[in-house]
């Protein structure tokens, strides 16, 4: 039934408003592609390589800062070598999970076979890894599962669904990224608790069955910007290394200036800010079931105005949301929004 809202007395007073301004630390690197060079010769990863061989990059769906650049620094620094660099998209079920959707969507990243000067190899094939016990199976894109090394990149942040020593990073990249849809599936079963406790040790699983060279973990400030670029050898995903990158990103990220607030209007969520569209960091909700809520902020109520372009219909998060309009569910893709939710 379609309702006639000018019936209705939508009008109510509204207190005094006044605009705020917030500041807050933000380190932020001037030459990224630079920065990322002299880390990967730093870590003696360079050397190791050898002319010919076939190095997979994982490239991820998120708007991270600076990703193509940081792709493209990789990409120059492994064919300096001799190696013959390829980008595989690794992204989990993303994209609608379609090898040509997520292909797209690294497009619209700016991370295309023209700027990254390397072929893209577009698979959701994946080779089985055995089983991590008394824990998920574990599995990989089939391109990177047959090259002859794996540089995994990706952005270290705190995660919009669980809390813990890790959480988005490079273990996560090689678990549920270079997973597809398939690894995705696979450790998502086991919740928050399995998320929180499963990620290293399946990260370390995989790296001892398949030739992961190194990480290059991305630690973005509160604007947007890179803060600070490491390389890890796969040792070290998991670990004390990751977890102080982790807690870096922690300490620079932004938040709302109070503790208390009635109403929080939001005029976008999206998969492109968040992987729950909206940051639970931020807003102080998760609703995960096995996953304590944010002490802060207490909202009484979150309003969610529309759905960003990027995340092209995917809603994912809008249940955190209190009221939405008919704009954004009249823009949703179900497909993809229940995909990512299941």
């Amino acid at each position: 039934m379609e309702l006639d809202f000018g019936t209705y007395d939508l009008h109510a007073p509204l207190p005094a408003m006044y605009l705020a301004r917030q500041q807050w630390e933000a380190p932020r690197l001037e030459d990224v592609a630079g920065e990322v060079q002299r880390q990967l010769a730093d870590s003696g990863l360079l050397s190791k390589l050898r002319p010919g061989q076939q190095i997979a990059i994982t490239a991820g769906s998120r708007g991270i800062s600076s990703i193509a650049v940081v792709l493209r620094a990789v990409v120059d620094a492994v064919r300096a070598t001799g190696a013959a660099p390829f980008l595989v998209p690794a992204m989990g079920s993303h994209g609608g999970g379609t090898a040509p959707g997520q292909v797209a969507l690294l497009a619209e990243l700016g991370v295309t076979e023209a700027s990254m000067a390397a072929p893209i190899r577009a698979t959701m094939d994946v080779v089985p890894l055995g089983r991590l016990p008394d824990g998920p199976d574990l599995f990989m894109d089939a391109y990177a599962a047959a090259a002859d090394g794996i540089i995994v990149v990706n952005r270290i942040k705190p995660h919009s669904d669980f809390h813990g020593p890790i959480e988005s990073g490079l273990s996560k990249m090689t678990v549920i990224g270079l997973g597809k849809r398939h690894g995705a599936d696979a450790i998502h079963r086991y919740g928050a608790p399995g998320l929180r406790t499963l990620l290293a040790p399946a990260a370390q699983a995989i790296a001892a069955a398949r030739p992961i060279l190194a990480g290059v973990g991305i630690v973005e400030n509160g604007q947007g910007g890179v803060a600070e670029i490491a390389v890890l050898p796969p040792a070290a995903f998991g670990g004390a290394e990751e977890t102080r990158l982790l807690a870096d990103a922690r300490r620079l990220l932004p938040g709302l200036p109070f503790d208390d607030l009635d109403v929080l209007v939001i005029d976008q969520i999206g998969k492109n800010f968040s992987g729950a569209g909206m940051d639970t960091t931020v807003i102080g909700r998760i609703l995960v079931p096995g996953q304590e809520e944010n002490p802060r902020p207490r909202i009484t109520a979150i309003v969610a105005l529309d759905v960003s372009p990027e995340s092209h219909g995917n809603a994912a998060g809008l249940g955190m949301a209190d009221v939405t309009t008919r704009r954004l569910v009249g823009k949703m893709d179900f497909h993809a929004f229940y995909l990512n939710g299941i």
